[in-house]
């Protein structure tokens, strides 16, 4: 419990921080106290809006990303790894634990700014860079291209796409489709059903 807290973000928040300093919540004699940031399901929520918790994500991201494309550069070394075919071993693992590790929460994301793309994409291309063990100023296209990588924004693109897809024709039930199909019925909100249409008329 010492550890818990009461994280307030959204339109009424400077009253509900108010509210929670007169009248401090309680659990097992621990007061909670309010939080500027909080992790949850691979996000970092922020106080500071939606746009903040997506900057605090992918701050994170990196971090956790960098270490991975370590661990990854020290493991492809190997020599079995050279026998079976180090770029097809390197692309495949690439994959599956970096890129994973970076779109987790992805289809969240909604109203990303140019630059929050920019810098989603630019964590690729550092732990890739470092993976391979080459210099930064080689070619990052080129280099997608032959290991048969998808840039990071076209991958967050795809996995917005297939998620809305799923919970609309698959699912086509919960509280997740009930707040986005909400979100579109409200004029001032651009959520996840108006990015996706933007997407798809785009490819």
């Amino acid at each position: 419990p010492d550890k818990s807290g009461i994280l307030i973000f959204g339109r009424n928040s400077e009253k509900l921080s108010l509210d929670l300093a007169k009248n401090p919540t309680i659990v097992q004699g621990f007061e909670m106290k309010e939080k500027d940031c909080e992790p949850y399901l691979g996000m970092k929520f922020s106080k500071g809006g939606p746009s903040d918790c997506i900057t605090k994500t992918l701050e994170t991201k990196k971090m956790r990303c960098m270490v991975i494309a370590a661990q990854l550069e020290q493991e492809l070394e190997d020599d079995i790894v050279m026998g079976v075919g180090w770029l097809a071993t390197t692309s495949l693992v690439f994959e599956a634990k970096l890129v994973s590790t970076l779109m987790y929460s992805c289809e969240a994301w909604i109203g990303m700014t140019k630059q929050q793309q920019s810098y989603l994409e630019a964590i690729q291309r550092q732990c890739l860079y470092k993976v391979l063990g080459i210099s930064n100023r080689s070619n990052y296209r080129n280099l997608l291209s032959i290991l048969k990588i998808a840039p990071a924004i076209d991958m967050m693109k795809k996995m917005k796409i297939t998620f809305l897809n799923f919970l609309i024709h698959v699912k086509n039930k919960g509280i997740c489709l009930e707040t986005i199909k909400g979100d579109k019925s409200n004029g001032d909100i651009v959520g996840l059903i108006d990015e996706v249409r933007g997407y798809c008329e785009e490819y």
